[in-house]
């Protein structure tokens, strides 16, 4: 029991320790006139990321998640279709492919514009599949790249299309 007492303080702290620093970046971008956070910045959030070997837990959520997608809006969608395609694959394979990268860099570009730019109001259905893609995509990229320092950006290619 102690040694799990042990492992759950240990993630505690560490989870405190980005959230921290996650914090003062933000106070300083306020400080700075930036009152929201750039739409491809790393945040405590976003991609969800799990303390630990955060790979793994990546991993084990898309895997916890893979079947209940084959009979939603989420699959009939092109780009939901593409991204349970390369979760599907990522879990059978155990990486992401290199060519789906910019294909995955592309649906990551089209939910981050239906959440900030489009938005709800516009098409609600189209924001919800979004939401599940932006979700997707995150855990794939902790799983291929591991977890971001809070405040930088992250992409699936080094330059976004």
């Amino acid at each position: 029991m102690l040694p799990a007492l042990a492992l759950l303080d240990e993630v505690r702290a560490t989870h405190q320790v980005l959230e921290q620093q996650y914090a003062e970046l933000r106070r300083s971008e306020k400080r700075r006139g930036l009152r929201f956070p750039a739409g491809d910045a790393v945040t405590p959030a976003t991609p969800r990321r799990w303390h630990g070997d955060e790979r793994t837990g990546a991993r084990h959520t898309l895997r916890s998640r893979q079947g209940r997608f084959n009979d939603t809006a989420l699959a009939q969608h092109p780009v939901g279709a593409e991204v349970v395609a390369a979760v599907d694959h990522a879990l059978d394979s155990g990486t992401v492919a290199v060519p789906d990268l910019e294909s995955l860099e592309q649906c990551l570009a089209w939910a981050r514009r239906q959440l900030r730019v489009a938005g709800w109001k516009a098409d609600p259905a189209e924001y919800r599949i979004a939401s599940v893609v932006l979700h997707l995509v995150g855990q794939l990229h902790v799983m291929t790249y591991g977890g971001q320092p809070p405040g930088s950006t992250w992409h699936f290619v080094a330059e976004p299309v």
